[in-house]
Order: structure tokens, then sequence, then C-alpha cells
């Protein structure tokens, strides 16, 4: 699962932007449309998720660099993301795997200052998606 930047916004400004954007674009999500192909749940918002990692959600260190790579590397195109979304609000998700009980140790992540420096410069509001995962599979 990685790491997304997600962005919500009209149906036609998601069309026009992701038509033409050089942001590695994963998923586009119509309102009223299934979650996914042949899903009964409908999708309740409409909007857009760039793929900014793709590193396992037990690999945080790897998730945090690669976003920093991603806001260097991507500068001008977040540029004119946040031109064209003015009253978005992006949010960054890291997707981190427990494969404990929270109640049998802590759970701590950290993010490093330029990495919040870059995603604060463009308005970006950081998230951590905790999930469930059986042992075996995550190592």
């Amino acid at each position: 699962m990685g790491c997304v930047l997600r962005i919500a916004g009209s149906k036609s400004a998601v069309r026009a932007f992701t038509a033409r954007t050089s942001l590695p674009v994963c998923r586009i999500f119509i309102k009223g449309e299934p979650m996914f192909p042949g899903m009964k749940r409908l999708t309740r918002i409409t909007g857009f998720n760039i793929d900014v990692s793709s590193a396992s959600g037990t690999d945080h260190k790897a998730q945090v660099r690669d976003a920093l790579r991603f806001f260097k590397r991507h500068a001008l195109e977040l540029r004119r993301l946040r031109a064209a979304f003015p009253r978005a609000k992006p949010e960054l998700d890291f997707s981190i795997w427990v494969t404990a009980p929270p109640e049998t140790f802590t759970h701590s992540y950290w993010l490093p200052p330029p990495l919040l420096t870059l995603a604060a410069q463009y308005g970006v509001t950081i998230r951590f998606s905790f999930y469930p995962t059986q042992e075996e599979e995550a190592g």
C-alpha cells in the first residue's frame, strides 16, 4: 500500500488535472461510482491518489525517504496542483501495518523536519493509516 497523496475536488477539475499531469496518479475516484470495480459501496467524494511510495507498510523509514524525494522531484507539479485545487486539503497518507495489538506495545512514528517543511509549503496534511495484519504477512 505504501504512501499516497490524496486530493479531492470537482469532477471536472480532477479529470482535467489528472489528464495532463506528470505526477504518478494511481487512482481516480468519482462521487457516486463504486469504490472499486464490482463493489456495491459507492464513493462519497471525487478526487485522486498519487503514488508517493510503494514501500511496504512495515518500512516506515523507506516511505519517509520516498516522500522526501517525491516533494523535491515534483516541486513544479505540486505548485500546479496547489493552484488547480486552491480550497483542497491534500493529505499525505502513510500506510502502517500493525502486527500486534496496541495494548501490547507503543506505536511510535516520526517525520523529519525537512518533510514537515515541504508538506507545509504545499499545504499538505499528514495522516497515518494503521492496518491490522497477520505477523506472517508483515515479515
